[in-house]
């Protein structure tokens, strides 16, 4: 993999600071600054769009719940749908209704 290489100015405590916890995670100053990057910036994975890689972020900073069960498939959705009868729309309906149009 190719490298880049970046000068940043940065103050003297700041600094200090970095070099204290690399020295006590063990790690080079380098590795420390590329992993406080990472968790800035969170990783993007090639084959993810962008919606995916917001959604990611969106998880790691607490902001959105990851599913606690599988998306169901095709069959099932259709299945879920027929059972309800079109009670989703209803629901809406009262939720508007109770709201107030948006």
């Amino acid at each position: 993999m190719h490298r880049r290489q970046f000068l940043a100015r940065i103050p003297p405590s700041l600094f200090e600071r970095a070099r204290e916890r690399a020295v006590e995670r063990h790690i080079s100053l380098n590795q420390l600054v590329l992993e406080a990057l990472e968790h800035a910036i969170g990783p993007r994975l090639a084959a993810e769009s962008p919606v995916e890689a917001l959604r990611r972020r969106g998880v790691r900073l607490g902001l959105v719940a990851p599913p606690t069960a599988p998306a169901p498939d095709a069959a099932e959705r259709r299945a879920a749908i027929a059972a309800t009868g079109g009670a989703g729309t209803a629901v809406s309906e009262a939720l508007e209704a109770e709201r107030g149009p948006r």
